[in-house]
């Protein structure tokens, strides 16, 4: 091969090498609506572990099976209080004067965005008994983006990327969803 040729070939790779990564960033996966059963008893929530990817849209529709429970997402607007037959979700506004405003609706089911990629912790907010605290439950949102979704999903050997990706999570080639009438986590 003549030195044209190389310089040609060396070119091409590296266009390649560019473009293609560079091309998934302008694809991202269709967004799903997940909507989930959530149920509170003491001292779990079910189910304690939700994993969505980032865009989609979550539909909760909680509710206690024993006492008043409360729901704290971290990173997301999202509190409301559980009780027997009730749930009261929290919102807050600015008033004229700036400041900032609380409120509370009794509502059948609660519905947010997951707009953030990373893993989220819900936490109970109602002392509920001995073993309030360790309530918790978790909301993992995967990146919607497939150059990125490649990369979490390169776990083969068990390995996390933790320094190479902020937050840096095992995800699998699969993915998760729910079932529209029992809310279960299920693979699609």
């Amino acid at each position: 091969m003549n030195r044209k040729k190389a310089w040609i070939l060396i070119i091409l790779t590296f266009i390649m090498a560019v473009a293609i990564p560079l091309s998934f960033q302008l694809f991202s996966f269709e967004t799903r609506t997940h909507t989930l059963s959530l149920e509170a008893k003491k001292y779990g929530y079910s189910p304690s572990r939700i994993i969505v990817n980032k865009g989609d849209k979550i539909v909760l529709k909680p509710r206690s099976l024993d006492a008043t429970h409360g729901f704290l997402l971290d990173g997301y607007a999202v509190e409301f209080i559980m009780r027997r037959g009730a749930t009261s979700l929290k919102y807050t506004w600015e008033d004229e004067d700036g400041k900032l405003q609380a409120d509370w609706d009794r509502v059948s089911e609660v519905e947010f965005v997951a707009d953030k990629a990373g893993k989220f912790t819900f936490r109970c907010t109602q002392t509920c008994g001995n073993l309030h605290p360790f309530m918790t439950g978790e909301l993992i949102v995967k990146p919607n983006n497939p150059l990125l979704f490649i990369y979490f999903s390169i776990d083969l050997a068990g390995v996390q990327l933790a320094g190479l990706f902020p937050n840096g999570y095992r995800f699998q080639l699969f993915r998760l969803s729910t079932h529209q009438s029992s809310g279960k986590i299920c693979v699609a």
